[in-house]
């Protein structure tokens, strides 16, 4: 029977426990991994990220929309010119047919169609007087009434040149989150034609809609008779719309500057949707806005 003194090495003053080297090996791995997983982390702003399939918005103030005190927040993504904004809804009758009448009966009170100075600017003039439909018109007797979005191909009194509110999902902006008509510059500003999602918080509808009509430059929330009935609001133009709780947000560059229907809007809404991130980056952009 041989000794256990037979395996140990020569110069050695004990013998070799292999169970013992076993285990130093290991630990040594897994020191080793850990060191490099925390110099990973380090370096990579992904692996920053929380648990794997939650989706991150990461988002700026760009702009203090309003007069102090009742301000609304315009949000921008980093890295992406999309914006966004919480508030209320006005209804916007322009550019339906049945929008103004000379009698004021249309689905819209006529002062809407004026500005702060009692011009006329949501209805078509000729001779410096609004043009009023005929026969083979739409809706005869009543006014033709316009948007900023129109089809090139027909002529400036021609009721179906404008976006009708009645028909198609639309949203108005601003002048200072648009850029001039036919002025496009592919920016963080919005242009006629760009493709939007809207949402109702309150019963969580929502819709695909185009930029279609610049609003008056005091306000920021409109929305066409289609687009409020889409999202369950009063689409009435003169007593409807929402006082808050609705969700905008607006996909600059993504239009033409031409008018399009409402199965190209829905079409083209999901698609760039879901190339920006889906529903669950518009949660994440909307989430704790304080």
């Amino acid at each position: 029977m041989k000794s256990n003194l037979d395996h140990i090495p020569e110069g050695s003053g004990r013998p070799v426990n292999t169970k013992t080297v076993t285990i130093a090996v290991l630990l040594l791995s897994i020191a080793t991994i850990l060191l490099c997983v925390f110099f990973l982390h380090q370096g990579s702003g992904r692996l920053e990220a929380a648990p794997s399939g939650k989706v991150f918005c990461d988002r700026m103030v760009w702009q203090e929309f309003g007069k102090r005190g009742s301000q609304i927040t315009i949000w921008k993504q980093r890295g992406y010119d999309v914006f966004f904004f919480e508030t209320g809804m006005t209804i916007d009758a322009d550019g339906s047919p049945h929008a103004y009448h000379p009698s004021n009966i249309g689905i819209d009170d006529n002062e809407n169609g004026k500005d702060e100075q009692g011009n006329w600017v949501g209805i078509v003039l000729a001779n410096k007087k609004p043009y009023i439909q005929n026969s083979t018109d739409p809706a005869p007797g009543y006014y033709v009434s316009a948007t900023s979005l129109y089809d090139m191909t027909k002529r400036r009194t021609d009721p179906r040149r404008y976006v009708d509110s009645e028909k198609i999902p639309y949203i108005a902006l601003p002048r200072q989150v648009m850029h001039p008509d036919g002025r496009c510059q592919r920016d963080a500003k919005a242009c006629l034609g760009d493709i939007t999602i809207v949402r109702n918080i309150e019963n969580g509808r929502y819709a695909f809609a185009i930029l279609a009509d610049q609003a008056p430059s005091s306000g920021i929330g409109e929305g066409s008779i289609a687009l409020a009935t889409a999202l369950g609001i009063d689409p009435d133009a003169r007593i409807g719309g929402a006082k808050e709780g609705i969700q905008y947000l607006i996909f600059p560059g993504t239009g033409d500057e031409k008018p399009k229907s409402i199965e190209q809007i829905n079409d083209m809404g999901k698609k760039i949707l879901e190339r920006w991130g889906g529903m669950g980056k518009l949660d994440a952009c909307f989430a704790d806005q304080s």
